[in-house]
């Protein structure tokens, strides 16, 4: 919720249908906790007599946040326990929501949505990830659950994968992958089309940023070759560890369309997880130098430099 539109003394709960939730009843609401380090971040934890693996399409419970405004009384969100728009729950699957649903009545609204609410919940998730809270395969888990969740998009992953190089200092191999893993989870930019029916065509690779250099330059390969085999990616990074893998390759292919071969240091390592990267000049020169680039490419494929 946007700090700035709440008290330094305002209590925050989450209220519903169930006893654990107050039965509807602000007064008895679950008291939710500010994060120190992020004010617009609430979180706390209740045991709810539900199981893990339970799922009802018709709903496990119903629940809405409420504020304690003090003289200003409780601010619910959406109409009040209004039934059209309460907050159902019909798995036990993680969700994250990015805003608060406006108040109306009484004068107008109160919003205390944040702006871009997937940049802090990704943000909150990677600082448990570099504290050891989390491990990779945690992190992707709930990385999947957020941008489920809240409307995201590959420029806010990329976004903050630029800033982690921009800070300067040695990215730890797993944290690097994690970020190519965000990249990865949004596919190849290559495989993006634009048009439609006939006029359909597949979009270029984007320019190579920041973070496209740290992958190829900064991987340290003699590591990925003795420890992140494939067989040790499935079993850390999870179901989601191909992102990896695809993240990798986003590089390379922004690489290979700007002309640069560097993306050959983390060619053997590819190589292990058969994921060879495509030769991409074809789609951006004329024939003639196509065919003289691609030599070029197969004889620089030959010969890997060592690493």
């Amino acid at each position: 919720m946007d700090p700035s539109g709440l008290s330094a003394d305002a209590e925050v709960f989450i209220v519903g249908s169930l006893p654990e939730l107050g039965n509807w009843n602000p007064h008895r609401g679950y008291p939710l906790h500010r994060d120190a380090e992020n004010p617009a971040m609430w979180a706390s934890t209740v045991e709810l007599p539900i199981g893990m693996a339970e799922k009802c399409n018709h709903g496990l419970f119903e629940y809405k946040y409420v504020v304690n405004g003090g003289s200003s009384g409780f601010i619910w969100e959406g109409h009040g326990t209004d039934s059209t728009d309460k907050r159902k729950v019909t798995d036990m699957e993680p969700v994250f929501y990015g805003g608060f649903k406006k108040k109306f009545g009484r004068g107008g609204g109160v919003d205390l949505s944040v702006k871009d609410p997937e940049l802090i919940f990704i943000r909150e998730e990677l600082r448990k990830l570099q504290r050891n809270q989390l491990d990779p395969a945690g992190f992707l888990t709930v990385f999947d659950s957020i941008t489920d969740s809240i409307p995201s998009s590959r420029a806010c992953c990329e976004g903050i994968f630029d800033d982690l190089v921009l800070e300067g200092g040695v990215i730890q191999t797993p944290i690097l992958l994690c970020h190519l893993a965000m990249v990865g989870a949004y596919k190849l930019s290559s495989s993006e089309t634009y048009g439609h029916g006939a006029y359909a065509r597949k979009q270029d690779p984007k320019d190579p940023s920041h973070w496209t250099w740290a992958a190829l330059e900064g991987s340290d390969v003699r590591e990925l070759l003795g420890v992140y085999n494939l067989k040790y990616m499935q079993d850390t990074f999870g179901e989601h560890h191909n992102w990896v893998f695809i993240g990798m390759q986003e590089a390379i292919q922004r690489a290979q369309y700007s002309g640069s071969y560097q993306w050959l240091r983390v060619h053997p390592w590819m190589a292990t997880a058969d994921k060879l990267p495509v030769n991409m000049h074809e789609n951006c020169y004329k024939e003639a130098e196509s065919l003289k680039r691609d030599d070029e490419f197969r004889k620089a494929a030959l010969h890997p430099p060592q690493t």
